[in-house]
């Protein structure tokens, strides 16, 4: 009795020797480096796009990126000077001299008699 007479025979199934093992493993191979390959040419098409994506992103929005810096540097000129007429109010001296207000807060402590 052998032992192969229970299981069905593949059609077209290479032997079972020594050369069938091989030629089974060197599928293997093959099919492993190719999905490897595969999985590699993915992964850069996807960094391809997104940075194409970003680019072209970046590309559009210029105009509106140096709008807004434009518009904030004109925010903090008008707030500077705006600022600057309240506190000048503030900061002169009886000479004459413009002075220097530097905030902080202060405790006095009274001793008791």
């Amino acid at each position: 009795m052998s032992s192969d007479e229970g299981r069905p025979k593949l059609p077209g199934a290479a032997g079972r020797g020594l050369l069938g093992r091989m030629l089974g493993f060197a599928a293997g191979v093959v099919l492993l480096a190719a999905v490897l390959i595969a999985g590699w040419l993915l992964f850069a098409l996807m960094i391809v796009g997104g940075l194409l994506v970003w680019a072209y992103l970046w590309w559009q929005t210029r105009g509106l990126r140096r709008q807004m810096r434009e518009q904030m540097q004109q925010m903090q000129a008008n707030r500077g000077e705006h600022m600057g007429e309240r506190m000048g109010e503030h900061m002169r001296r009886e000479d004459g001299q413009g002075g220097r207000v530097i905030e902080g807060e202060a405790i006095r402590e009274e001793e008791e008699e």
